[in-house]
C-alpha cells in the first residue's frame, strides 16, 4: 500500500538524484579538461611572447651598441 508506494517514490528519487550526480560529474570532468587545454594554450602563448620580447630586446641592444660605436 502506502509503504510500497513511498518506497517506490524514494527509489525513483534516489535514481534521479544519482543520474543528476553522474551528469554533473561528467560536466565537471569536461570543463576541467577544457580549462586544462586553455591553460596549456595560454602557457604556450606566454612562452612565445617572452621569446619575441627577448628577440626585440636583443635587436634593440645590438642597435644601441652599433649606434654608440659610430
Amino acid at each position: 500500500g502506502k509503504l510500497k508506494r513511498a518506497y517506490a517514490e524514494l527509489r525513483l528519487t534516489h535514481g534521479e538524484l544519482q543520474q543528476a550526480h553522474d551528469e554533473l560529474e561528467i560536466r565537471i570532468q569536461q570543463r576541467t579538461e577544457e580549462l586544462s587545454r586553455a591553460n596549456i594554450n595560454l602557457t604556450r602563448e606566454i612562452d612565445h611572447r617572452k621569446e619575441a620580447e627577448n628577440a626585440i630586446m636583443e635587436i634593440s641592444n645590438r642597435e644601441q651598441r652599433r649606434l654608440h660605436m659610430q
